[in-house]
């Protein structure tokens, strides 16, 4: 995987992890809150995971952190995309009552979709290249023998 995949891994956790704590206190200070599955979901899949996997890029563990970052994306995306734009209730964001923490609720709601969305897209890129990169070393030691 090139540096520049890291790179790019990097930014999108490091960004990630900024907008869900402004998202969180979005949420806070609109008084919405998530039920305990939805809680441990943010918590695990949403907050946790995308941090372990820049770790596991950045290790012998590369193909665990691509499949891992591409899978907590992916999850993240979903779930935004579903409690904050398809579904009704009190997460949607055409449904946030009028308040100082609306607009910041709303703007954080679509930047997390579109990072979440990249996140995805980038952590299969790395996924790929760490499976190019096996490949080629695994027939280069078969010609090897």
């Amino acid at each position: 995987m090139s540096p520049m995949m890291k790179r790019y891994a990097t930014m999108i956790v490091g960004v990630d992890v900024v907008l869900v704590a402004i998202h969180a206190l979005a949420h806070l200070g609109a008084g919405i809150g998530l039920s305990l599955a939805g809680n441990v979901f943010v918590a695990v899949v949403i907050v946790l995971a995308p941090v372990l996997a820049l770790f596991l890029l950045y290790s012998r563990l590369a193909g665990m952190g691509a499949l891992l970052l591409s899978l907590s994306m992916f999850g993240a995306f979903v779930f935004g995309v579903c409690g904050h734009f398809l579904l009704p209730g009190a997460d949607n964001v055409l449904q946030i009552p009028s308040s100082v923490w609306r607009i910041p609720f709303q703007m954080t709601a679509v930047l997390l979709m579109v990072l979440q969305a990249a996140g995805t897209v980038v952590g299969v890129r790395c996924l790929s290249a760490v499976m190019r990169w096996k490949k080629v070393s695994n027939e280069k030691n078969r010609v090897a023998r």
